[in-house]
């Protein structure tokens, strides 16, 4: 069941009011009775690595995606494969090393398999219904409230972006990772509790946790060999993963200026009609102004450099 139409509503006032105290903007501004300049922030930080180390792939430590990762190098380095169904092991075109040899994973979709998966659905609780018995999402153990949080977000926005919540039948939720199927909501304890969101009992869900049978994908994850040295995969790292690659020579002395002032500051923030030598600077690390980035590298005069870019437009 989604929200009902006096909670989405809510929703909406709120995320206007969210929205506007994000962006510095008052309500009337969003309503064309007033205006504010665009700003735009460039941040650049240097990094105290290497680019091989940047590059190459760790697996987070977390249990939830730190796992199965682990499980998958373990299995396909130097040249095996690994399997998984619903879900890909390892993210693609990561680089790894393996006795001083280099790797990239790639993926393949190999078939697919019935299998049996703990399934978890919301409903909406009435606030009427919410008692003192009710569980509150802090209380449940990492992942069994991610799932609840996805659910929430889902249902609360109408919209299945995060490709964890499904559309069949209504909202629902698939264990499939390692640490969700040994978890408290893969063990069906929680069927039937009401779980509040915040300590407002209008985000209130009741849950609700069955075993079905769900044809999956099977996800083959193996590694293609593509160096045999360090000094070789630099080389590729370099010419994938660098964003721009700069020198002082390279540049005007205008963008030199502003590029010297961020790498001090950490970062500079421009409004309005944007200085030459910013957008000189722009151009040269291949940025646009109407569109935000985060995570580009940085290669100038022999160091490494991470650098985003945030345009808001004018409000």
């Amino acid at each position: 069941m989604t929200p009902s139409t006096s909670r989405r509503r809510l929703l909406q006032v709120g995320g206007l009011a969210a929205l506007t105290g994000i962006a510095g903007c008052s309500t009337q501004s969003l309503l064309g009775q007033d205006t504010e300049e665009p700003t735009y922030e460039l941040t650049i930080d240097r990094l105290d690595h290497s680019l091989v180390e940047e590059v190459l792939y760790t697996p987070r430590e977390e249990g939830l995606f730190g796992d199965s990762a682990q499980a998958a190098l373990d299995e396909i380095l130097p040249t095996g494969r690994y399997t998984t169904y619903g879900f890909e092991s390892l993210p693609p075109d990561r680089y790894l090393e393996h006795d001083e040899t280099y790797y990239q994973t790639e993926h393949i979709v190999t078939g697919r398999e019935r299998r049996e998966r703990t399934v978890v659905r919301v409903t909406d609780v009435p606030e009427s219904s919410v008692t003192s018995t009710a569980v509150t999402v802090d209380e449940l153990e990492s992942p069994s409230d991610r799932v609840v949080y996805f659910l929430h977000r889902a249902t609360t926005f109408d919209n299945t972006r995060n490709s964890s919540v499904e559309f069949r039948d209504g909202y629902r939720y698939v264990l499939r990772r390692p640490a969700e199927r040994e978890s408290r909501m893969a063990t069906g304890e929680l069927d039937g509790e009401i779980v509040t969101v915040t300590d407002n009992p209008n985000w209130a869900y009741r849950l609700d946790i069955s075993q079905e049978p769900i044809v999956e994908t099977a996800h083959t994850v193996f590694a293609v060999q593509v160096a045999d040295s360090r000094s070789a995969f630099r080389e590729i790292a370099f010419g994938d993963r660098i964003d721009a690659d700069l020198s002082n020579a390279s540049l005007s002395r205008e963008a030199r200026d502003v590029l010297s002032r961020t790498i001090a500051q950490g970062s500079i923030e421009e409004r309005g009609d944007l200085s030459s030598g910013f957008q000189s600077l722009l151009r040269y690390l291949n940025l646009e102004t109407d569109n935000s980035v985060n995570g580009q590298l940085l290669w100038y005069d022999g160091e490494l450099y991470r650098y985003g870019f945030y345009a808001q437009p004018e409000s």
